[in-house]
């Protein structure tokens, strides 16, 4: 059994109409978990509802329309999982897009909806607030590892969430919740080519010179670093050809640079 049984647990997941949050909160479902998913796409998501429920009963999983970056219906949405299921043991900040051409709305949505979810769930879980403590992962990127020469802004999200992410981690004996992130190469989701157009998103995978995990592969991926005994602070990197946990870790290199060749 899995230090962390998924069974009977509440996940809220943002954007999880299609892609990876649809897998996320199929995943959830087929181990016997609680889904409440937003989505700013009404109509997907509310077809996505109907299909879900339509396999794993009406009364395991909900939906509303929101958009991450409008604080306020973010609340409103949380509180609508809580007043339906009593409470949120797991957040998954799962919606993210390409748009270098936006930059603004990248950081928006990339960024600053995954510190609004953080928050939001933070309050609620917290222990000494009255909560049930949880479990929190927000959805990097393998570029929040690597620089990528024609995805700045994107790479700028990804790394900022991560350190976000790793920084709350250090205080999670204060607030009395776990904090993850999951980093994948080029996540698996149609809304990458959407967003974008399919020439970018594919040269985002070239650039990155990593092959595409399957949506199979980061959700199984999802669930090993969920259920980590252990998981406060850890990062999960996803691709084809590996699964790999780590911590980051600060390499310095003396007082000089680039480091001397050995």
């Amino acid at each position: 059994m899995p230090a962390f049984e998924v069974k009977g647990k509440v996940f809220f997941i943002t954007g999880a109409a299609e892609g990876l949050g649809r897998g996320l909160a199929e995943g959830a479902l087929s181990k016997q978990g609680k889904v409440f998913f937003i989505d700013v796409n009404e109509g997907l998501g509310k077809s996505t509802l109907a299909e879900l429920a339509e396999v794993h009963g009406p009364e395991n999983v909900g939906f509303a329309v929101c958009d991450v970056t409008n604080r306020q219906r973010f609340e409103e949405t949380f509180q609508e999982a809580v007043d339906r299921f009593g409470h949120v043991d797991v957040m998954v900040n799962n919606a993210g897009i390409l748009g270098e051409n936006r930059p603004q709305v990248l950081i928006s949505i990339n960024l600053l909806g995954p510190i609004n979810g953080t928050e939001i769930a933070q309050g609620h879980m917290r222990k000494d607030k009255g909560g049930k403590g949880g479990r929190i992962i927000n959805m990097s990127s393998v570029a929040g590892f690597y620089n990528v020469f024609n995805l700045p802004a994107y790479c700028a999200t990804k790394q900022g969430i991560r350190s976000y992410t790793k920084s709350l981690s250090l205080v999670q004996d204060k607030v009395i919740s776990d904090f993850q992130a999951l980093c994948q190469s080029k996540a698996p989701v149609t809304g990458l080519e959407s967003a974008t157009g399919k020439p970018l998103a594919d040269l985002m995978a070239h650039s990155l010179s990593t092959v595409p995990p399957t949506l199979e592969q980061v959700v199984d991926g999802f669930f090993k670093l969920l259920t980590l005994e252990r998981m406060n602070g850890a990062h999960l990197m996803v691709t084809k050809e590996i699964t790999t946990f780590g911590e980051v870790d600060f390499h310095p290199t003396g007082d000089s640079y680039p480091p001397l060749a050995k």
